[in-house]
């Protein structure tokens, strides 16, 4: 759940975000009155498209960078008294 959260919601939000942010605080400036640019008014449609774009990047890298069918993982565990992380290795006999 949270590798989810950290490589589809976050990437496709955090550029939303930050331009909303960013809109408010620019016409909270100009004008005084801090609203929000409509659809039609501000840059919504390119932002969105990044955060989709970010997201596609980031489940793609997760996609590649795993290890390969086969791998046997070994966890975290103690060995002459130091804790070794655990990490993914190929298989007996491959």
């Amino acid at each position: 759940m949270f590798r989810a959260v950290l490589h589809i919601i976050v990437p496709l939000l955090l550029p939303i975000a930050v331009y909303a942010i960013g809109a408010y605080w620019t016409n909270k400036r100009q004008e005084g009155q801090g609203r929000l640019p409509g659809w039609e008014e501000g840059q919504w449609f390119w932002v969105i498209i990044l955060g989709a774009v970010l997201a596609l990047i980031s489940v793609g890298y997760l996609t590649y960078s795993g290890g390969r069918p086969g791998d046997v993982y070994v966890p975290p565990h103690v060995q002459d008294g130091k804790i070794v992380p655990g990490e993914l290795r190929p298989r007996e006999g491959r």
